[in-house]
């Protein structure tokens, strides 16, 4: 690890891999190689009380983050904290707390979008979960915030233009596989 760090002092957009054993240790010594990055993608495969940490230690640049997980509260408390500069986050396509959401959307004053596409919002209470449309977003979000809020309506997002150009019968693994590079946040495809 220690070579690649040594070839890559300069990195600006990093996505981390979905599977992987790293330590407190490595984390660590990867953000401190690589202070100037701009961009990550956070995957389950490292954990956030070992990438936060690292990332509000080292990595002061940070405007950019893309979730390839599930996005809770925790996350959201990590993400404050660490990254108060945060300027544009992406949280499509995976199970997103709106709770979680809300702070983000009204602590970090720098924000300028946040990309929900095909996301599923919802909360834990002690009733039981709650499920929230993009028409409810309105009644829980403060006004100045939904204007930061890309969602999908009526088919507009890169997915559902990428799914109505599939022919029928064609592998359907392609599709997944290519668009999660995509985003509607250009700084955050890849």
């Amino acid at each position: 690890m220690r070579v690649f760090l040594c070839r890559t002092p300069n990195l600006k957009q990093l996505v981390l891999p979905r599977k992987g054993d790293f330590s407190r240790k490595a984390v660590h010594m990867a953000m401190k190689s690589w202070g100037g990055l701009e961009s990550i993608n956070i995957s389950s495969g490292v954990p956030i009380d070992y990438i936060f940490p690292a990332i509000r230690e080292y990595c002061k640049s940070v405007s950019g983050i893309k979730f390839h997980c599930e996005f809770e509260e925790k996350h959201a408390e990590a993400l404050i904290e660490s990254t108060p500069n945060l300027k544009v986050f992406s949280i499509r396509s995976t199970v997103v707390s709106m709770k979680g959401l809300r702070s983000v959307l009204t602590s970090l004053e720098h924000l300028e979008a946040v990309n929900i596409c095909h996301s599923f919002i919802m909360d834990m209470s002690h009733d039981g979960f709650s499920i929230f449309a993009v028409q409810d977003l309105q009644k829980y979000l403060p006004p100045s915030s939904m204007e930061k809020v890309i969602y999908c309506e009526e088919g507009s997002c890169l997915k559902c233009q990428y799914e109505r150009s599939i022919t029928p019968g064609s592998f359907l693994y392609r599709a997944l596989q290519d668009i999660w590079q995509e985003d509607e946040i250009t700084s955050l495809a890849h």
